[in-house]
């Protein structure tokens, strides 16, 4: 039988392209190192895990979902060295159409079996159906940060939008007050409407910024916040 989610540790993945330098002056490229995640691809993480991409240079074509987790995406910060190109910046970080990268908020909760619940599912896909609590909680979106020379294209997409569900929580859970009442504390948990907040996108540019992508960290609810957005960037110096 799996192991539900809640109770696993997510596992986090880290790609990284580093190319080759001179041994005796860092400055020489000798092989430049260029990550591509191609049209297509997708990597899914449990909630809470970290997905990284890191290389001389880095094109994502394809998906990254990490719910409530952390991306990362980090480019070289200067295109001389790697292109030789004296005139001008050029980028190291491409997010290209169709490309997504979402940290948005997601429901961390497990189906508890009762006698007395108040709800029918199961605690084991494709098990009986039984009354228990849907127990657990509704994330916040995580964090997007995007390093290098960057340009997101339109049509590309960033999410941390926070999310909305409907868990069991014992009454208390609501009140206004912070004390727990033994009639609180006794009483079962009721279907309870849970919204998270939005995360952060950070987009960080070194000698160029170009984003024409669509950023998404809206609040799930009434009861969340929106997320932050925080934007920079160097100049290029010939």
């Amino acid at each position: 039988a799996s192991i539900p989610q809640t109770q696993r540790t997510p596992v986090s993945l880290s790609f990284s392209a580093s190319g080759a330098r001179d041994s005796f002056d860092q400055n020489i490229l000798l092989v430049r190192g260029d990550l591509i995640m191609g049209t297509g691809a997708v990597i899914r993480t449990d909630p809470k895990a970290s997905v990284s991409l890191t290389g001389d240079t880095v094109s994502v074509k394809g998906s990254i979902y990490a719910p409530a987790g952390h991306i990362s995406v980090t480019g070289g910060s200067s295109s001389y060295l790697l292109f030789n190109s004296p005139d001008q910046a050029l980028p190291t970080v491409e997010l290209d159409a169709g490309s997504v990268l979402s940290a948005a908020g997601t429901t961390f909760a497990q189906f508890t079996p009762s006698t007395n619940g108040t709800r029918k599912g199961s605690a084991v896909p494709g098990g009986p159906q039984t009354r228990g609590y849907l127990v657990g909680d509704v994330l916040d979106g995580g964090t997007i940060a995007v390093t290098g020379n960057i340009v997101a294209k339109t049509g590309s997409v960033l999410d941390v939008s926070g999310a909305t569900d409907v868990l069991d929580k014992l009454p208390a859970y609501s009140a206004n007050g912070t004390s727990f009442t033994q009639a609180a504390v006794s009483s079962r948990p009721v279907a309870t409407r849970m919204d998270s907040s939005g995360g952060t996108i950070t987009l960080s540019g070194k000698e160029e910024m170009f984003a024409d992508a669509t950023l998404l960290g809206g609040a799930g609810g009434s009861q969340g916040t929106g997320g932050s957005l925080v934007v920079s960037s160097g100049k290029f110096v010939p």
